[in-house]
């Protein structure tokens, strides 16, 4: 019995020397294992710039690769916007022949430009001849009525005259008798008399003459100038009215004259034509200045104001100036824009209505200003003067991106190499940054993205190059993440046996204690 104690007593010493050497083997190998897989993480750095690419002239077309000259510079403060190009609602004029007739000739065709006044076409009109005509009868019977009075009473003064001279001539002889005492008072009364009376009777005659002429030139004119009248609103010249009532002749060629300078825009009549008054015949508008109509979205709206100046591109590249007239109240739900026009001097005919243009609207300097403050942390400048590198301005598809840190291609003997820059602010597809660059360096403008991605898949490539499936089997195992799993199954390895130790004593020792 002693013996089985003392026997007892030797394994549990063992089991307790095992446990001491698991504790320690744990204790040593953890902290080890930790330490040596926090030391193989920190070896690990962000990824770094892609490696310079040379291409061949083939690879630089399929990927689309366009440079452009590096030049030093700030972003413009410019909203651009796109619009269309509408005729001036208060200058564009529609144009009705006067009367109907049949169109006798067209002097001008669309796209002309007419003075106002001009003629345009000429139009035989029945109704204005009619009313000419009407004119003329109208003439001729008051011109026969002044011609009859003076016919009638003219016989009358006549008459009147030779009797008033007779009477002078008895008044004389009577006179001479009545002064030699020959004649008798009451002769020389009477012829005195009858002298007096054919002088009244005479210059009645007279007066009514004048006045039945007078009444018939007036109405005349009355109907003249009603008739006129007419047939100016008709559209009929006034030297064509005139020469109808000079020569007597009826002339009813009507010109349809421009109401105002500008373009003809449209044109619908043509020759033999008949026409009527509710016919649009020629669209007349004065393009200069012209309107321009373009939406901002609500984000740009702060920074458009009334009389702002603004520059309109056309598709072909001209560029015309103008400023904004007129701001939109509401903004449209469906586009989330408002109606901005813009009133464009256009003196050279350059933007043509319904033309789709370009619109650079210059901001304020105050809203340029807290706009690119935005693009430096901390600054409220636009100056980079505080900076150790000048400022560029490239496009947007110039500057590619890993993770935190931008960077461009430089072109430089037909390779293209990364360079790191820092991004100050972008606005309207150009970005400004800073950089170890120079004026004059040539960027990828264009394919950046493309090369980009070219650079990776090549070293890809190299970093794997050469090896087998066991070399890449023993590089796998060689890397931290393998290395890292080893240790860790070591430390658990380890505290098992601790585990498995101390279960170990406890039950022999319950064992041990039920023999005693």
């Amino acid at each position: 019995m002693v013996y089985q104690v003392q026997k007892a007593k030797s394994i549990l010493q063992s089991l307790y020397g095992a446990f001491a050497a698991g504790l320690l083997l744990t204790c040593a190998v953890g902290p080890t294992a930790f330490a040596h897989a926090h030391e193989m993480e920190s070896s690990f750095t962000p990824q770094s710039a892609p490696r310079p690419l040379k291409l061949d002239e083939e690879s630089v077309r399929a990927a689309g690769i366009k440079l452009a000259v590096v030049a030093t510079g700030e972003l413009s403060p410019v909203l651009k916007a796109s619009g269309e190009a509408q005729a001036d609602q208060t200058k564009a004029f529609k144009v009705n022949p006067p009367v109907s007739g049949v169109v006798q000739s067209v002097l001008v065709k669309q796209g002309d430009q007419v003075q106002k006044g001009q003629t345009l076409a000429v139009v035989v009109s029945s109704e204005a001849a009619s009313l000419l005509s009407r004119l003329l009868g109208e003439r001729a019977k008051l011109n026969a009525d002044i011609a009859r009075a003076t016919t009638q009473i003219g016989s009358d003064i006549k008459l009147a005259d030779n009797d008033m001279q007779l009477a002078e001539a008895n008044l004389q002889r009577q006179q001479e008798l009545f002064k030699e005492g020959i004649a008798a008072q009451k002769d020389f009364s009477l012829a005195t008399s009858a002298a007096t009376s054919n002088r009244v009777k005479l210059a009645t005659l007279k007066q009514r003459l004048s006045q039945e002429v007078a009444l018939l030139n007036r109405e005349m004119a009355v109907t003249t100038d009603n008739y006129r009248e007419q047939l100016m609103v008709m559209g009929l010249p006034s030297y064509t009215i005139d020469s109808a009532i000079k020569t007597g002749q009826v002339k009813a060629s009507l010109p349809i004259l421009a109401p105002v300078s500008g373009t003809v825009t449209a044109r619908d009549i043509t020759l033999g034509e008949r026409v009527d008054t509710t016919k649009e015949v020629f669209a007349i508008v004065n393009l200069d200045p012209i309107w321009v109509m373009v939406d901002v979205y609500q984000e740009q709206i702060s920074y458009v104001k009334m009389g702002q100046s603004v520059s309109i591109v056309t598709p072909s590249g001209d560029k015309v100036t103008g400023r904004i007239s007129s701001l939109g109240s509401v903004v449209d739900p469906n586009t989330r824009t408002i109606h901005v026009r813009i009133i464009v001097d256009n003196k050279g005919g350059i933007v043509k209505p319904g033309m789709f243009v370009q619109a650079e609207i210059a901001m304020p300097a105050a809203s340029a200003h807290n706009h690119f403050a935005q693009g430096r942390p901390g600054n409220s400048h636009l100056s980079s003067s505080e900076s150790e590198h000048d400022d560029f301005v490239v496009p947007d598809a110039a500057i590619q991106r890993d993770g935190n840190a931008s960077y461009v291609y430089l072109s430089r003997d037909g390779s293209y190499i990364p360079q790191s820059v820092k991004v100050v602010a972008s606005f309207n597809g150009q970005t400004q940054i800073e950089g170890p660059l120079n004026p004059g360096d040539l960027i990828v403008a264009s394919g950046a993205a493309q090369l980009k991605n070219q650079t990776a898949i090549n070293e890809s490539f190299d970093e794997h190059q050469g090896e087998n499936h066991e070399d890449h089997k023993k590089h796998s195992e060689g890397t931290p993440e393998s290395e890292n799993a080893r240790l860790l199954t070591a430390f658990l390895g380890g505290m098992a046996l601790v585990v498995v130790v101390l279960g170990a004593v406890a039950l022999w020792r319950r064992r041990l204690t039920a023999k005693v």
